[in-house]
């Protein structure tokens, strides 16, 4: 089996994994306090990086790193496992698993558009018609109104996509940061313990100790912990040496799907017929602005 196929079902086959242990979340915080379920969460995401990076892979965590480079870490750090990782399960409390899964799915049209503006990559025009098609797939799925705390939701979940879309646009200047001398999994280690520790310490202070958690709770932190943070990280940092870009965001976008048909059994969640079209015009518009940046790699 070639490498590029080889990444793509890993890929596909964490987005299964990702996409049911953020279910069992959903369920779980019925029970479980959201701020709990962050911090839980990230100490388990840390201590598997750290057993994989030392202990697998036999790499160190103290390796001679640029200034500049520092900076871009501790913003990687910052956004994507302290700012991201709090309001995403904030409003994973607050909205449907569905509707929290196909607003992320957004993080690819604000990239592009944070690009342009911070980047100076000006998109072409296909990719300004698929951001616009996903647009009206935004209206077609929210078409009655959201009030209460499902706009608190959106809302959050909003800065989750915009605080990931510049994660990615800091990822992009540390891959042009040439000679930083980190591998992937050095890069993702670093990151989870640079945003993680400071949300640990705050639930240690204002969180500790925590009420009782029933065992399958436990169960499901620590798979979300470990899966949805430890391993997702792991998995792209792996298959992004054999995929491009588009390729990891389109096989990405089957999360919706799976999250879908794993909240029907699970949480009695049901999409609707505006629902279901919303999602398939976001499907069409982000495959549309992921075929131009094909076309431009090439």
């Amino acid at each position: 089996m070639k490498q590029r196929t080889q990444a793509s079902l890993k890929l596909l086959i964490a987005m299964v994994a990702i996409s049911f242990v953020i279910t069992l979340a959903k369920k779980s915080l019925a029970e479980v306090p959201f701020y709990t379920f962050v911090w839980l969460q990230m100490v388990f995401a840390i201590v598997a990086m750290l057993i994989y990076l030392l202990f697998v892979r036999k790499e160190s965590l103290f390796v001679s790193i640029k200034p500049k480079v520092w900076l871009i870490l501790i913003g990687i750090g910052l956004l994507n496992y302290c700012a991201v990782r709090f309001f995403f399960i904030f409003s994973l409390d607050l909205l449907p698993v569905t509707t929290h899964a196909y607003l992320m799915n957004f993080v690819g049209i604000v990239t592009m558009f944070l690009s342009a503006i911070l980047l100076k990559e000006k998109p072409k025009l296909l990719q300004i018609l698929g951001a616009l098609i996903a647009v009206v797939g935004l209206w077609v799925f929210f078409y009655e109104k959201p009030k209460g705390g499902e706009l608190i939701g959106i809302i959050s979940v909003s800065f989750a996509v915009i605080c990931l879309a510049l994660t990615n646009i800091l990822i992009r200047n540390l891959q042009l940061a040439k000679q930083h001398g980190l591998s992937h999994h050095q890069i993702a280690t670093l990151s989870v313990c640079i945003g993680g520790v400071p949300l640990i310490i705050l639930g240690l202070v204002i969180d500790f100790p925590v009420n009782p958690i029933s065992n399958q709770d436990w169960l499901v932190i620590i798979l979300n912990g470990v899966i949805a943070n430890a391993l997702a990280m792991t998995v792209f940092s792996q298959v992004m040496q054999y995929l491009k870009a588009y390729e990891a965001s389109i096989i990405a976008m089957s999360g919706i799907i799976f999250t879908a048909l794993f909240a029907m059994p699970l949480l009695n969640d049901y999409l609707n017929q505006l629902e279901l079209l919303g999602i398939a015009f976001m499907i069409v518009g982000i495959g549309l602005v992921q075929y131009q940046y094909r076309r431009l790699a090439n």
